[in-house]
Parts: C-alpha cells; structure tokens; sequence
C-alpha cells in the first residue's frame, strides 16, 4: 500500500468517532509516530490501544508494525497532499494528481467487490426500467452512465433533483433499479427519503458513495464505494470522486457487456 497519508484522509468518512481522533493525530504528528510505542501514541492521541489496533485492520493492515513503516517511508508530511493551489508547477500538479488519483483508485478498488458486482448486473439485466439520479457534480457521472446503458437498449430515466427523482419513484414498476450517485455534496435527509420510497415501491437500489457507512448505504440493496481524496477550490465540477464515479461506470458497463453480451446482440 502507497502513500499511507492519503490512505487514511481518504478513509476518513469510514472511520469511527475515535478513529477520527487517532487519524487526526497521526496527520499532524506522522513524522514522530513511527517511533512511538502502541501505549505511547495510545497516550498522546487520547484513544485506547485497542482504537489503534482496529484503526489498523480499518485501513486493510496486518497491525500497528505496519502502519510504522508506511509512515517511515513516507516522504512527506500532510501538507503535501492538501489541493491543487494557485501557482504551482506543472511539475507539483503532475506529482499531486498522480499520487491522489492512484491512492483513489486503490481505495475505491479496495472496497469493490465482484460479487456485489454480478449480483447487481442480474438486478439490472431484469429490471423493467432503470432510474439514474445525481445532483451536482454527481451529474457528469449520471449523463455518462446513461450514455453507456442506452447502447444497451435498457429502458432509462435519469433525473437530476431529489424532487424529480422522488415523483419518478412513485410511479416506479416492482424490480426496476434505482441508482444514486452520491458525492461530496449529497443531502443525507433527502437520500435516506429516495431510498425508504424506493424500498415501498419494491425497487432495487445502488449507491455510488465516497462514504460506505452513510446512513443511505445502510438502506441500499448495493454499495459501491467511490473515494475521494482532492477538492480543488477553483474548481468544483471535477473531484477524484467524479474520476472514480466515471470509473466505476466502465466497471459496470463492460461488466455488463461481457456477462449478457451475445443475449442483448440477439435481441437487437
């Protein structure tokens, strides 16, 4: 695993309250924590040694060793891997967006699974109709799955307010699949409301979500993580979210593809 600083900012929204806490202080002190004894960090960040112990297998590690070498062998503090910011190199860019969108991708594949994957694919194979909802900029994301999924002849509706998403759901036929783009902007109120009437109106649901423990995901039949480790202050329409949206898009479409392929050419 590289680049175990942005690991941990990008993991943050999985995390405890106390992880939380322990993150916090491993950021802002990475360099002194490999020396530290699992008691001496448990001290000084204020959380137990079992907090550390967890906070380790959070981030897919085999314990507290291996979290002191990663940090050892990073060669920049926090402060390297804050946004894009006026007047940087083209050389500072290419070095920042290559470590957050690797770190992204590895996070987002980390929680990836297949089988939720295929299991998906059959919901959507089946579904007599297919609603696709993101406001923002989970949008971009939303117009580029459609426009995979109509080379597929699937029946679409995509809409772009939880207003409109909401009265597309009341009319929504049993085993049609509704797919929520979440991002950094996603209001947890309206979501959660999307996802009870979905569950009324007997639809399936697939959250694509920077946060997997989000209070929507635990109401979504699939989760599909998209994690998120850049917000540029001047500009706001592309984050690693979208890019990792985007690819979770190509995942699923090609996924489709290959499994139902030689069915959808028979049918066209």
């Amino acid at each position: 695993m590289e680049d175990i600083l942005l690991v941990i900012k990008g993991m943050s929204a999985d995390f405890s309250k106390k992880e939380k806490e322990l993150a916090a202080y491993i950021q802002a002190h990475s360099r002194i924590v490999p020396k530290m004894s699992v008691q001496k960090l448990a001290q000084e960040s204020g959380v137990s040694a079992a907090t550390i112990v967890r906070f380790c297998r959070t981030l897919g590690l085999n314990g507290y060793f291996e979290l002191k070498m990663l940090l050892a062998a990073a060669k920049e503090d926090t402060s390297s891997y804050r946004e894009i910011k006026m007047g940087e190199s083209v050389r500072q860019i290419i070095k920042k967006l290559e470590r957050q969108n690797t770190s992204a991708l590895k996070l987002t594949l980390q929680g990836l699974e297949p089988q939720t994957v295929e299991e998906m694919l059959n919901c959507l194979h089946r579904a007599p109709a297919i609603y696709l909802c993101g406001t923002r900029n989970s949008a971009v994301s939303v117009r580029q799955l459609a426009k995979r999924f109509e080379l597929l002849k699937m029946i679409l509706i995509q809409v772009g307010s939880y207003k409109k998403a909401a009265s597309a759901l009341a009319a929504a036929p049993a085993t049609a699949v509704f797919v929520f783009v979440a991002d950094e902007h996603t209001q947890t109120a309206e979501s959660i409301q999307l996802f009870e009437l979905a569950q009324q109106r007997k639809v399936y649901t697939v959250l694509l979500t920077p946060n997997r423990n989000s209070a929507a995901a635990q109401l979504a039949d699939f989760v599909i993580p998209t994690k998120a480790l850049r917000k540029a202050a001047f500009s706001t329409g592309i984050t690693t979210i979208t890019e990792m949206q985007l690819f979770v898009a190509e995942v699923l479409f090609f996924s489709y593809v290959t499994r139902f392929g030689i069915e959808i050419a028979s049918n066209i």
